[in-house]
């Protein structure tokens, strides 16, 4: 017989296939196939923004469809509803138009949204017929934007500087207020220190982890007992537990004062994992523990000395030159560190075997060079391998040389000596310690000299070079080369003020960075503990005075001597921008101190003025034409807007330093819509990074920034036509938040159809 039934579809309007099987008790089977088209007659469908602002004036359209065919005399009704009381708050019906087969629009244009945060937009429209409606949320959002406009304050030990915040001198009375902020750290070499956890213990079971871990917890037994004042501070810090500062990662710190919480970036387990390697400080300093951990590593470590007498990198694998030298290097510098005068390394078995199979290679060297290179006598031959080769030889004068590697090491050396100007800034700084180590000291001096001729110095990095940068091997290591021509420096000049300075630079990369490299973060903390002044055990002072008002901190941390002090709003007055800090060390000639002033407040959209410092955003509005020659992209004050234009939004980025950790936070205006909805990771201008887009803004995540200057893109289209107000972009560093930047505002007018 027949059989009737009815179903339910989802609230589209579409066309869907229909597809249906039926069968008796005795298996007897039907099936039947249909389509079925979903409408009404009158149909009614608002284009909503996702968001509008207090200030906006939108113009909130809806189309209405008529899929008879006669005409219908329709009207189209708006109406606003508060959602906490369900009453009408606005309405507002249109004239009677008729309405044939097909669609017509009809505008709203939206005012007074300045009192509430939530609204319900309904629709309805009517015909003597047929009638059909449709509510949605909108969601209003404040005109006004939490600002956060920083001053970083930098000085130098025993001296006084003066410091404008112009922002805060002429604003203060302007606006809405929300606090004012100091922090400032009068030690901060003790920010490297707070590394050393992150390497006292292996992630894996290869050579240099486990080298680290054992290089760590040496010097960590060395430092305790050469100073028994570290050990009570390293206590201190351990009894603060997770509230105190000095054992949370940067990521952690100060999130008032972020233009993004934590838990949005991609970075939430770094910071987790910065913060429990910190706590593990204390424990690091335990002599108890450290003799037990450091003979462990080094146990697994020489595990990895294959027969040859070379390191492999993992278990299995075949020895490699460069872990080989690698080990060797970094335990001399160990044993120097430890003012080890006894240079039991020397005679360590495991040195004297890796060093013949080093020896066989400087060999082979050679002989494949005769073989294969007529003119390596008038070329300069020299890589990386045997350079480094020579200086690791100086390093142990007490290992005799394999009589068939002298010939390679005196031809070697002879090479380096020539053609020293082609070299790199590592390969310098290593061959000016190894030519001083020769007895050649006019090599020495001259290669010096060329360094220091190239070396840049400033109040702020100290002394550094400006072509020391990132590269793909391992004497490319910006720390590495630093700490190479720091060592050059200090063995063959002696402990001069260009020491203190070069360590400034060092210090001044933990700033911005959380040196996760392992190889980097050890030479970091040997250069800045090998000698010249002894930044540790010093007891460093600050005085900071608003205005007149002198800042008097409850507490400050041991060691590093940061505080951090905020000042309500009603307290905050715009003498406050004339900052004067005096930092006060009786014992160190030389050193560095910093912090940071944050001033806070809420500032409407459209008149807010870009700040920037050593870090800056800018932003820039195009529309984009399609013509017979092309696309063209023209700013958008030089054309009319309107709705369905695709509009470029350009944000250029410009940093004179590396930052780690950076947030790009871009408020969009409502009426545009992103084109490209998804989340992803990007790689443009050299860089990896994460792109998310969210309802008001898009949003980019930097693990690394290196300095320069970026440019990003992405598109947009024109979604509702009205007055709106143009969100601002902020960038910050999330490590060193003190390096914050944001743009001005403005308004946008889209014109109505």
């Amino acid at each position: 017989g027949n059989v009737k039934f009815s179903f339910t579809v989802p609230e589209s309007v579409t066309r869907w296939n229909v597809k249906m099987l039926a069968h008796t008790q005795d298996l007897y089977v039907g099936k039947a196939e249909n389509q079925v088209i979903t409408q009404k007659e009158l149909m009614v469908q608002m284009n909503l923004p996702r968001f509008v602002r207090r200030s906006d004036k939108p113009l909130i359209s809806a189309t209405v469809t008529n899929l008879t065919d006669t005409v219908l005399m329709t009207t189209v009704e708006l109406q606003l509803i508060n959602p906490k009381t369900d009453q009408i708050i606005y309405s507002k019906i249109s004239s009677p138009i008729p309405l044939g087969k097909g669609t017509e629009q009809q505008s709203f244009e939206l005012n007074d949204l300045s009192t509430y945060d939530l609204l319900i937009c309904k629709v309805v429209a009517s015909s003597d017929s047929f009638s059909d409606g449709e509510q949605k949320y909108l969601p209003i959002l404040p005109d006004k934007v939490l600002v956060t406009e920083s001053l970083p304050l930098i000085i130098r030990n025993n001296e006084t500087r003066n410091f404008s915040f112009e922002s805060l001198i002429k604003n203060a009375s302007n606006v809405e207020k929300k606090q004012l902020t100091i922090e400032f750290s009068s030690n901060p070499a003790w920010y490297a220190v707070q590394a050393l956890p992150t390497l006292s213990a292996p992630e894996n079971d290869n050579a240099l982890d486990l080298l680290s871990a054992y290089y760590v917890n040496s010097l960590a037994a060395y430092i305790a007992n050469a100073n028994p004042k570290l050990s009570k501070m390293f206590d201190q810090w351990k009894m603060g537990g997770g509230s105190r500062e000095a054992l949370l990662s940067n990521l952690e710190k100060s999130q008032e004062l972020k233009n993004v919480l934590l838990q949005e970036t991609p970075w939430v387990m770094a910071a987790q994992n910065e913060t429990e390697q910190k706590r593990q400080i204390a424990l690091l300093f335990d002599l108890n523990q450290q003799k037990n951990q450091s003979q462990q590593y080094l146990d697994k470590l020489l595990k990895l000395q294959t027969s040859s007498g070379g390191f492999a990198w993992f278990e299995g694998m075949p020895e490699s030159r460069y872990i080989t030298q690698e080990v060797l290097l970094n335990m001399a510098r160990l044993n120097k560190l430890k003012r080890n005068t006894k240079k039991t390394i020397s005679m360590q078995s495991f040195v004297i075997k890796a060093f013949e199979y080093l020896d066989k290679q400087i060999s082979k060297d050679l002989d494949q060079l005769k073989k294969y290179n007529k003119n390596y006598l008038t070329e300069n031959c020299v890589g990386d391998n045997q350079l480094f080769y020579l200086y690791l030889r100086s390093e142990y004068p007490d290992v005799p040389i394999a009589e068939f590697a002298k010939e390679a090491i005196q031809y070697y050396t002879g090479q380096t000596e020539k053609y020293w100007t082609k070299f790199s800034l590592y390969s310098k700084a290593k061959l000016a310690i190894l030519a001083y180590r020769n007895g050649n000291k006019a090599l020495s001096q001259a290669i010096l000299k060329s360094l220091k001729e190239n070396a840049l110095k400033t109040d702020e990095f100290g002394m550094y070079w400006a072509k020391n940068k990132s590269g793909y091997f391992w004497n490319e290591r910006p720390i590495a080369v630093q700490t190479a021509i720091l060592e050059a420096f200090l063995e063959i000049n002696g402990n001069s003020s260009d020491i203190d300075e070069m360590k400034i630079w060092l210090l001044k990369q933990k700033q911005t960075q959380a040196w996760d490299s392992r190889i980097s973060t050890v030479d970091a903390i040997y250069a800045l503990l090998l000698r010249g002044s002894d930044w540790l055990t010093e007891e460093s002072t600050v005085k900071i005075k608003l205005g007149n008002t002198e800042l008097k901190p409850n507490s400050t941390e041991p060691g590093t001597g940061y505080f951090k002090e905020t000042i309500p709003a009603a307290d905050v007055r715009n003498e406050m921008g004339n900052v004067s800090v005096t930092s006060i060390n009786s014992n160190a000639k030389s050193g560095i101190g910093w912090g940071a002033m944050y001033w806070q407040y809420y500032q409407d959209m459209d008149k807010l003025v870009g700040q920037s410092g050593a870090l800056k955003v800018s932003k820039k509005l195009f529309i984009e034409k399609i013509s017979t020659t092309g696309k063209a992209m023209l700013p958008i004050e030089q054309t009319q807007l309107k709705k369905g234009d695709k509009v470029i939004t350009r944000l250029v980025i410009t940093t004179d330093r590396n930052l780690e950790f950076v947030t790009l936070k871009d408020l969009r205006a409502s009426c545009f819509e992103p084109v490209i909805q998804q989340s992803g990771c990007v790689w443009k201008e050299n860089l990896c990074y994460y792109q998310t887009t969210k309802d008001a803004s898009t949003q980019f995540y930097f693990s690394n920034l290196a300095k320069g200057t970026y440019v990003f893109e992405y598109e947009l289209w024109v979604n509702n036509s009205g007055e709106f107000s143009s969100g601002m972009a902020t960038i910050q560093c999330q490590y060193a938040p003190e390096f914050v930047s944001h743009t001005g505002g403005e308004k946008i007018v889209v014109s109505s159809p």
